[in-house]
C-alpha cells in the first residue's frame, strides 16, 4: 500500500492506494458524514476488499481527514468532484485495470457515489452501505430532462462558490454541544467510539454547504440512470435522518440493483470485525467478484 495524493476542486486530496503485483479491478471508496477514511472503519473494509483481491484507492473528502480544503465543509457536489478526480487518478495507475472500476459509499457518500454511477457510465459498479437518500424517494422524471440537467451542473458548477453555514457539533458528546447535525442517540454513541480513537482526526464540527442546483437531488431523478450492476446494504432498522431504509430500497429498486437487508440501524456494520461487519464485507467481496470478473 501507498500513500496518494491528487487535485480536486481546490484543494489536495489524500488517501492510500491498497495495490497489487499486476493490474486488478479497483474500488474507489470514501467516509460518510463528516467522517474520515482512516480509524472509522471505512478502512477495515477497505483492507477486505484488497485481501480479497482488488486494488482499492480509499480517500478523505476535501476537507476532512488528511486532505485538504476548507475544514468540516459537508457538501453533495464537493464531494461528487472529489469522487471525479478520484476516479480518474486511480484509471490512470498501472496497478489498476481502467475497465473495471467500482465506487463505494456509506451513508452521505453512498447518495454520493449512486450519483455519480448515475452520471457516469464508465463506472462498472457500485456498493452503497446504508446510503443517505433523502427523506422521500421524489417525484418521477418521465422524459430524463431533469436528470440531465443535473449531470450538465455537475460538470459544469464550481463547487466551491457554495454558501456555507455556521459551524454545529456534529453529535452532542457533552452538554456544552448544542444544535447537533444528528440528533439520533446511535450517532453520538458511535462518534464518541470511533472519532475520539488515536489518528481518526476526526473533529466534532461541520458547516453544511448549499447550492441551488437546477433539479431535486432525489432518487427518482438519479437511479433509474444507474447503468452498472449496483449493491445496496440498507439496514431496515435506521433510524437516521435523512437515511430512510424505504427511500433507499426503493432506489435499488429503481437502480435495478441487489438488496442486502440488515438490522443494526445505521452504525451497526461500522463496528470493525463484528459478526454484521463480516456478513457486510463478505456479501460486498462476492458482488464484486461476480460483476467484475
Amino acid at each position: 500500500m501507498m500513500d496518494v495524493s491528487f487535485p480536486s476542486a481546490a484543494a489536495t486530496i489524500r488517501g492510500r492506494l491498497y495495490a497489487h503485483d499486476e493490474p486488478r479491478p479497483a474500488v474507489v471508496m470514501t467516509h460518510g458524514f463528516s467522517c474520515t477514511a482512516f480509524g472509522m472503519v471505512v478502512d477495515d473494509y477497505a483492507e477486505v476488499l484488497h485481501a480479497a483481491g482488488f486494488a482499492v484507492l480509499l480517500f478523505d473528502h476535501e476537507g476532512f481527514g488528511r486532505s485538504g480544503g476548507e475544514p468540516g465543509v459537508i457538501s453533495r457536489w464537493l464531494q461528487l468532484r472529489g469522487y471525479q478526480h478520484a476516479v480518474a487518478f486511480v484509471r490512470s495507475h498501472e496497478a489498476v485495470d481502467a475497465s473495471r472500476i467500482a465506487l463505494w459509499g456509506d451513508s452521505f457518500s453512498g447518495a454520493v457515489s449512486a450519483a455519480l454511477a448515475a452520471m457516469y457510465p464508465a463506472i462498472a459498479a457500485l456498493v452503497v452501505q446504508v446510503p443517505a437518500c433523502g427523506t422521500s424517494f421524489g417525484e418521477p422524471d418521465p422524459d430524463g430532462s431533469q436528470f440531465m440537467a443535473l449531470a450538465e451542473f455537475a460538470r459544469s458548477v464550481d463547487p466551491t462558490t457554495a454558501r456555507i453555514g455556521d459551524p454545529h457539533p456534529v453529535v452532542a458528546l457533552d452538554r456544552a454541544d448544542a444544535d447537533p447535525l444528528l440528533t439520533d442517540p446511535s450517532a453520538a454513541a458511535w462518534f464518541g467510539e470511533y472519532g475520539m480513537r488515536p489518528g481518526s482526526t476526526w473533529r466534532n464540527t461541520a458547516r453544511m454547504a448549499s447550492l441551488r442546483a437546477p433539479a431535486p437531488f432525489t432518487m427518482s431523478i438519479l437511479a433509474p440512470h444507474i447503468a452498472c450492476p449496483s449493491l445496496w446494504v440498507v439496514a431496515d432498522d435506521d433510524a437516521m435522518s435523512g437515511a430512510e431504509p424505504g427511500v433507499a430500497r426503493d432506489g435499488c429498486a429503481a437502480a435495478g440493483g441487489e438488496l442486502l437487508r440488515i438490522e443494526g440501524g445505521h452504525f451497526g456494520l461500522l463496528h470493525e470485525r463484528s459478526a454484521l461487519f463480516d456478513t457486510v464485507g463478505g456479501a460486498e467481496v462476492e458482488f464484486l467478484h461476480r460483476v467484475l470478473a
